[in-house]
């Protein structure tokens, strides 16, 4: 009996450990991330293209093309496209 409590308590302590470090960890990456979104949505120029001039027009074509897949893309727009899309990926990565 003993020898199953000895075991139990291990298992316990192991687990309140292994939590604690992942939400230590997940705090910390979710604010680097933050941080890393906000320096992509920062940077105006990251989301300039042929039709596209802001962050507002990246955003709005970025739904538009997940919306309707088969959509054609200016050639000049695609860098914007692909810097909206990373943004949203960092935010996601954030929360």
């Amino acid at each position: 009996m003993n020898r199953d409590r000895v075991q139990s308590e291990v298992l316990d302590k192991t687990a309140e450990i292994i939590t604690t470090m992942g939400d230590k960890v997940s705090e910390y990456l979710g604010e680097a991330y933050k941080t890393v979104a906000k320096e992509i949505a920062d940077e105006i120029k990251n989301f300039q293209g042929k039709t596209i001039r802001n962050y507002n027009d990246a955003m709005a074509s970025l739904n538009e093309i997940l919306s309707n897949p088969g959509l054609k893309v200016y050639k000049g727009d695609k860098d914007a496209l692909v810097n909206a899309w990373r943004q949203v990926n960092a935010q996601d990565m954030a929360n």
